[in-house]
């Protein structure tokens, strides 16, 4: 077996470097004449492989980082119509009907041949040398945040998948398992991403929305059980820090609209609630129009997913809670010139009273003495005011 990695490994290799490292997933399903199968196995050998090896090239690190990156590229759409034998109708049914074919071959292969955790493991030790600063100057952690959006959009397969006597476990339902396996792994992964600090805008959306689904997916295979896995645990942690931090003076409808997928998914969305509500005031209603639309397409791979109660998520962006019935508090009427008793009804009570009455104002002294008289009356307490108290 290691002989059969081994050359696995060194076939990529002279693939690779014969193509200066710039490699796509399209040229890569070539290279494996569209055997996605036979890809995927060539792959798993290549990320099995450790620096240092012998017989193997000094630039295995950059071969790996290029092949994650042409992994990433396999969901793409147009390779599920790339292939000889690929033919579909014009129509967008039959169109998405291949698609979801081509992403269930993916599935299965990334399983099957054990390239899921190869991959997670690669990206993963590379992630965390550039979280503390020895890396590759931050590209790791975009090939991190790519590999995350790879497997939400395989595992978003699973929405549609059937599931029949023959078939208990489509081949996207098994990604689904493998990747609930992986959660905290896949927490890790995150964690290091998120420790990097944060990048662009587009980079924050695809980010946000690749956890949704993500996140969508765990809840979905861990139904059935109550311990909470690492990947949620971050998710957590991201959406905190989105929170707190803000999205600056014009939110992306689309990150709030992910943001609050996601705070559903991981049972967070109580105590988020304040916050978000806070944030999608200020979107304009084309905004809120926008953020409903990702939460409720009919295309699942357009559907920001939600797992449990969803009409909850669609009600923060209701036109009802819009900037003029969030606003700030307005201020308080003036008073009114006839009324000097109105400072008697303000809340606060004796604590008030207390707190804004001159330290020698003969009724902080008076007070005093009538709540200590109570408490003699009511405890049997025995107290006489100290010599001077009352002036």
């Amino acid at each position: 077996m290691g002989q059969v990695l081994e050359f696995r490994s060194r076939l990529l290799c002279v693939v690779f470097r014969a193509l200066g490292h710039q490699v796509s997933a399209k040229r890569l399903m070539e290279f494996a004449n569209h055997d996605c199968l036979l890809l995927c196995a060539l792959l798993r050998g290549l990320f099995a492989a450790h620096a240092g090896d012998s017989g193997l090239p000094d630039d295995l690190l950059q071969v790996q980082g290029s092949a994650l990156d042409a992994l990433c590229g396999l969901t793409a759409p147009e390779l599920a119509f790339s292939s000889p034998g690929s033919c579909c109708g014009d129509s967008i049914e039959a169109q998405n009907q291949a698609l979801d074919v081509y992403l269930e071959v993916v599935c299965a292969a990334v399983v099957e041949t054990g390239l899921f955790g190869a991959a997670l493991d690669v990206v993963l030790a590379s992630a965390r040398k550039d979280a503390a600063g020895l890396g590759t100057g931050g590209v790791a952690i975009a090939r991190g945040a790519g590999l995350l959006g790879f497997f939400a959009a395989l595992v978003l397969e699973a929405d549609t998948a059937v599931v029949t006597e023959d078939d208990p476990r489509p081949p996207p339902i098994h990604f689904r398992e493998e990747l609930y396996r992986h959660a905290d792994k896949l927490g890790s992964l995150l964690e290091a991403v998120l420790a990097a600090g944060s990048g662009t805008p587009a980079q924050l959306r695809g980010l946000v929305s690749s956890c949704a689904a993500l996140s969508a997916a765990l809840a979905a295979a861990r139904a059935a059980e109550s311990s909470e896995d690492g990947f949620t645990l971050a998710c957590r942690m991201l959406l905190q820090t989105c929170l707190e931090a803000g999205l600056g003076p014009a939110p992306d409808a689309v990150v709030l609209a992910a943001l609050a997928a996601l705070a559903a998914n991981v049972e967070d969305l109580e105590i988020s609630h304040a916050r978000l509500s806070e944030l999608i005031a200020a979107l304009q209603p084309e905004g809120r129009a926008r953020a409903r639309s990702r939460l409720v397409h009919s295309d699942k791979r357009g559907r920001l997913p939600v797992y449990g109660d969803a009409d909850r998520v669609l009600m923060l962006f209701d036109e009802r809670n819009s900037v003029a019935t969030v606003a700030a508090p307005s201020a308080p009427a003036p008073r009114p010139l006839e009324a000097p008793r109105a400072e008697s009804r303000q809340p606060g009570g004796l604590r008030n009273l207390l707190a804004n009455a001159p330290q020698d104002s003969p009724v902080v002294s008076l007070i005093l003495i009538f709540f200590f008289l109570r408490l003699r009356s009511h405890f049997g307490v025995s107290w006489a005011p100290p010599h001077g108290f009352l002036g």
